[in-house]
């Protein structure tokens, strides 16, 4: 049963019902090595509308879990101009951004909804990361994992943005972080 009652409306974000803040329910560190920049042109009443959002598996799930209520941090790599666009984007969101500096640009796609049907319009995949740009996610993603009490690694696209091992193996894992 719920803690309010069912005639108050939901609040997005982090306040909950009567303005008055969350609070964090858990800390969840997530890991994605490359988020995507996403921008869709759809129909508006009298020209088309333009929106850009920050995507990806491991964006979407920090975004979630801190608008459960969770004490979220995303740890990526940002990169080039669609780079400094998703900061903006990811520090407007209920979550704490730990990004290493990427050397090579984030990956971006473009959806044309304007006819009803979602056309592809162009996609650019994200490249993979320099060594020392992997080395300092790697460092930032295992600090905030130590401070978390639930660490989330999530695939990206292409697999082989942030190589965890020599032959590309990469997993999505979602395990408990070890404290004593």
């Amino acid at each position: 049963m719920s803690r309010w009652p069912a005639r108050r409306r939901r609040v997005r974000g982090t306040l909950r019902p009567g303005g008055r803040k969350r609070q964090p329910t858990g800390r969840v560190t997530v890991f994605a090595p490359s988020p995507l920049l996403t921008i869709t042109i759809e129909p508006g009443a009298d020209r088309p509308e333009v929106h850009l959002h920050a995507g990806g598996q491991g964006f979407w799930v920090a975004r979630l879990a801190g608008t459960l209520g969770a004490d979220a941090t995303l740890c990526c790599a940002l990169g080039g101009e669609p780079g400094r666009v998703l900061r903006g984007l990811i520090e407007a969101e209920p979550i704490k951004l730990r990004a290493a500096a990427g050397g090579t640009p984030n990956g971006v796609y473009v959806h044309d909804r304007r006819g009803g049907e979602r056309v592809e319009v162009v996609s650019v995949d994200s490249r993979q990361l320099e060594r020392h740009a992997t080395d300092e996610l790697y460092g930032i993603a295992l600090g905030a994992g130590l401070d978390a009490d639930v660490t989330m690694v999530t695939g990206c696209d292409p697999p082989d943005v942030a190589m965890l091992t020599s032959t590309g193996d990469q997993s999505a894992i979602c395990a408990p972080t070890a404290r004593q």
